[in-house]
C-alpha cells in the first residue's frame, strides 16, 4: 500500500513540477514572439513558449487525472470506497480540496493555452491608432501569464496529494480473522462445564 501511494504521488508530483518548469520557460521566451510591423500588420513568430504551453497543460491535466482516479473522485465514484470513509470531517476537507483543484486546473490550462495562442506565428491587425502619428500599436502577451500557470500547477498537485492522503488516513483497518477459522463460518463454542451447548444432538453414521 505504501509503495502504491509513493508511485501515485511521485508520478503526479513529477508531472506537476515539469508543468511548472515549462511554464517558467515559456514566461522567459514569450517576449521573442513579436517580430515587427510590416506597415499593415503586426508580425509574430513561433517561440519555445508555444510548445511549453501545450506540453505544460497536458502534464498538469495528466497529474490531476492520476490523483483523481487514485482517490476514486474522493470516494464518490466507487461504492466500496464510500463505505471505507468513516470520518466525515476528513471527507469534507478532501472533497473541498478536490473541487478547488478542479477549478484551479481549468484556470491553469486556460492560462497555458492563452500563452500558447500568443506565441503562434502569423500576422495580426494592430490596435486602433492612439498616437498623433496615426500609427497603430501591436499587442504583446502581458507578463505573468505563464508564471501564474506554473504556480497554479504546483498548488493543484499539492491539493491533490493532500486529498489523497486524507482519504487514505480515514480508511479503517480490515477486520482480524481468528486463526484456524474460515471466513463466513461461526466460531465453535462450549458450555462452562466443558460440554456441548444445550440442544446439541449427535448424529450417528453407520
Amino acid at each position: 500500500m505504501e509503495k502504491k501511494a509513493a508511485v501515485i504521488c511521485g508520478t503526479a508530483g513529477l508531472l506537476g513540477i515539469l508543468a511548472a518548469i515549462l511554464g517558467f520557460v515559456g514566461e522567459g521566451t514569450k517576449t521573442q514572439s513579436f517580430s515587427g510591423f510590416n506597415g499593415e500588420h503586426c508580425v509574430y513568430r513561433n517561440t519555445p513558449a508555444l510548445g511549453c504551453g501545450v506540453v505544460g497543460a497536458l502534464f498538469i491535466l495528466a497529474a490531476h487525472v492520476i490523483l483523481s482516479a487514485a482517490t476514486g473522485c474522493c470516494g464518490c465514484c466507487r461504492p466500496e470506497t464510500r463505505k471505507m470513509i468513516p470520518s466525515q470531517t476528513k471527507r469534507i476537507f478532501a472533497v473541498a480540496m478536490s473541487v478547488v483543484s478542479w477549478i484551479l486546473l481549468i484556470i491553469a490550462m486556460g492560462l497555458f493555452f492563452v500563452g500558447t495562442m500568443w506565441n503562434i506565428a502569423g500576422e495580426r491587425k494592430p490596435a486602433e491608432a492612439t498616437t498623433s502619428s496615426g500609427a497603430g500599436e501591436c499587442y504583446v502577451l502581458q507578463g505573468g501569464v505563464f508564471a501564474a500557470a506554473s504556480v497554479l500547477s504546483l498548488v493543484i498537485v499539492g491539493f491533490g496529494v493532500a486529498s489523497y492522503f486524507l482519504l487514505r488516513a480515514s480508511e479503517p483497518s480490515p477486520p482480524q480473522q481468528q486463526p484456524g477459522i474460515a471466513m463466513g463460518q461461526p466460531a465453535p463454542y462450549f458450555t462452562a462445564e466443558g460440554g456441548y451447548p444445550m440442544g446439541a444432538t449427535w448424529e450417528t453414521r453407520a
